[in-house]
């Protein structure tokens, strides 16, 4: 009996489709392409999206009044673009005036940029001027050999870079296997020196200003025995233990091409930062956190140029599943710039801000409550947290050292040619739109829409689900009010088509979710077996009351008339 239902089933759709393809589609083909009689209120606003019958307009021109840069521009086409291109920039306005408290054209009104001093505290200097080091001179196959808790203690320098796979002709796994020995090699020969220094001095703290038999010491001893000596603090008994010598690898050529990245968006971010009245040196915080990589995930699963961590990123920008605005640069930007301002409220003192972009405010204010000081140098160097080590510790001389290579990028690089600033439009569907679609009818390459939009998720881009109302979506410049036309056009087609061609990696659920109709109803009128997949080149009736077509929650409210 299940072979013959099969069987029957077959038969049954077979016949539907060749009436369909013989009469029914052809028809419906021809009413809706015929052009709208005179008199009639037929526009282009309800013409369907088809590559068929889509000319591609002329380039528009820019809307008055509206700045460079990010802009909706109309298309020169009289009544409907110009329309439309107006309802979608005041809908963009709203939405960041509604999320960030300005709109995003303040951010290019010409303000003279928010300028701070971030002077080198002298307790800190030695930190700052290692990575500094790190960041402006050596690479990453140069190691730099210091003590785990003080990076202003550095023992040596190797340079490993005659051991990389491309340049020596090894295999990958030779390689790193030769670095790691090397290293090793490196850090029995400091621990045996810090051994006999500690030794020959007879101390256990070179503070004390008992020097023992300093005659004896070589040069490499001498200078090690000062750099004990200026970190009271720390140990030298213990110093020599391998676990207490630590390895750092350079990032010359990391931060030189952060910085030629940062072509893309540093324009924009400092217009971003002095619109809310915050200094522009603090969009040198990414060369710390992401090296302007957009896209870096971290271990703790923070994410993008500005590496909110999920909670914090919550907060400010959309996190679901159509988009991670996380892994936007520039709507992060925005949410950066309101966590600091507000993290300053609450801590007044930038350096703390800055150090607790890394550790939490809380830490912070626990900091200042120990120690009963805001001096950031006292902070880093005697407060004594669980949560509050290396890392947190070295994160505002990190800050420090990249400021200061940002800003004499030149004296560490040479000139570097920058990527230049990202031009782009914004848009923003009223209604679910198909982006795939809408990129298809104003004949724009689906990759530009990737690279401009890394905060949609996958299928959103590729066109598998459809992109719900409210997003911010970027396209390239002139494009802002082809797509808010082919939006509308979109809008008319899913809403009125009554069949639909499958295409190939179809399924059920992605056709409903284009068409905004519940995926059961669609199963229903199609007897479709849920979650079987369906032939290519099979015709799906559209489920339809009074002619359109409807989401779930539309479908409960709706009377048939």
């Amino acid at each position: 009996m299940p072979m013959n239902f099969q069987r029957l089933s077959f038969i049954l759709s077979l016949f539907i489709s060749l009436y369909l393809l013989g009469f029914a589609i052809p028809s419906q083909i021809e009413t809706r392409f015929q052009p709208a009689p005179p008199g009639s209120d037929k526009t282009a606003e309800t013409t369907a999206v088809s590559q068929s019958n889509w000319e591609k307009p002329a380039i528009p021109e820019p809307i008055s009044g509206l700045t460079d840069g990010v802009q909706i521009k109309a298309s020169g086409e009289e009544g409907f673009p110009a329309d439309e291109a107006i309802k979608s920039l005041a809908a963009v306005k709203e939405e960041f005036q509604r999320r960030f408290g300005s709109s995003f054209d303040e951010a290019w009104t010409g303000q003279e940029p928010i300028r701070h001093s971030f002077p080198v505290p002298e307790a800190i200097r030695g930190m700052v001027d290692f990575w500094i080091q790190v960041f402006g001179r050596y690479d990453k196959d140069q190691y730099l050999f210091h003590h785990k808790d003080h990076v202003a203690i550095v023992y040596s320098a190797i340079d490993l870079t005659g051991l990389d796979s491309f340049s020596s002709g090894l295999s990958p796994q030779m390689s790193e296997m030769l670095k790691k020995q090397f290293i090793l090699e490196e850090k029995i020969r400091i621990s045996k020196i810090l051994s006999s220094l500690a030794d020959k001095l007879k101390m256990g703290n070179p503070g004390s200003g008992d020097l023992g038999r300093r005659e004896t010491l070589t040069t490499e001893e001498k200078r090690l025995a000062e750099l004990f000596a200026r970190e009271s603090s720390t140990s030298l008994a213990t110093a020599g233990l391998i676990d207490n010598i630590k390895v750092q690898g350079g990032f010359k050529n990391r931060f030189r091409n952060a910085i030629r990245l940062s072509g893309l968006y540093m324009q924009e971010m400092e217009n971003i930062f002095t619109t809310k009245g915050l200094p522009v040196e603090l969009t040198r915080i990414p060369f710390v956190e992401s090296a302007f990589n957009i896209t870096a995930v971290s271990s703790a699963e923070a994410m993008g140029l500005w590496q909110f961590i999920y909670p914090t990123g919550k907060r400010y920008l959309k996190i679901d599943s159509w988009a991670d605005e996380r892994l936007d640069p520039i709507l992060s930007t925005y949410a950066a710039a309101q966590h600091l301002a507000n993290e300053y409220k609450l801590l007044g003192s930038w350096p703390l801000t800055i150090n607790a972009y890394n550790t939490g405010p809380g830490r912070m204010i626990k900091a200042r409550a120990q120690l009963k000081t805001d001096d950031i140098a006292v902070i880093i160097k005697k407060f004594e947290d669980p949560g509050y080590q290396f890392y947190s510790r070295n994160y505002y001389p990190e800050f420090l050292a990249a400021l200061y290579v940002y800003e004499n990028q030149e004296q560490f690089f040479g000139k570097i040619a920058k990527l230049p600033p990202l031009q782009y439009e914004l848009f923003m569907p009223q209604d679910t739109v198909n982006l795939a679609s809408l990129a298809q009818a104003t004949d724009m390459d689906l990759e530009v829409l990737e690279n401009l939009n890394p905060a949609l998720a996958e299928d959103v881009l590729d066109g598998t689900y459809s992109l719900p109302a409210g997003y911010l979506v970027k396209v390239p410049k002139n494009f802002g009010v082809l797509f808010a036309r082919a939006a509308v056009r979109f809008h008319h087609e899913i809403r009125t088509a009554e069949w639909h061609i499958v295409e190939e990696n179809q399924t059920a659920a992605s056709i409903a979710d284009y068409y905004r109709i519940p995926v059961e109803r669609l199963e229903e009128i199609n007897n479709l077996i849920p979650g079987e997949p369906i032939a290519p080149g099979t015709i799906i009736k559209l489920p339809r009351d009074t002619g359109i077509a409807m989401t779930p929650e539309e479908e409960t409210e709706t009377v048939v008339q």
